[in-house]
């Protein structure tokens, strides 16, 4: 796995991040319902690798929260 650097300097605060998350939970949702109606198993693998990432960030930021 590729380490990639942090981003020093940035300046996020709650409510930048409940957009984020919201965001991020809308686009989900979007994937979630394109997921049904696709056919290609590329086309679901793809969706499904997306969905993936975006839970993982969810979790990250989650757990950052804490």
């Amino acid at each position: 796995m590729m380490v990639r650097p942090t981003i020093e300097g940035w300046k996020l605060d709650v409510d930048d991040i409940h957009w984020i998350e919201h965001a991020l939970a809308y686009r989900l949702g979007r994937l979630n319902k394109r997921l049904d109606l696709v056919e290609k198993q590329s086309s679901v693998d793809a969706i499904k690798a997306e969905m993936r990432v975006i839970r993982d960030l969810q979790g990250k930021i989650h757990n950052q929260k804490q």
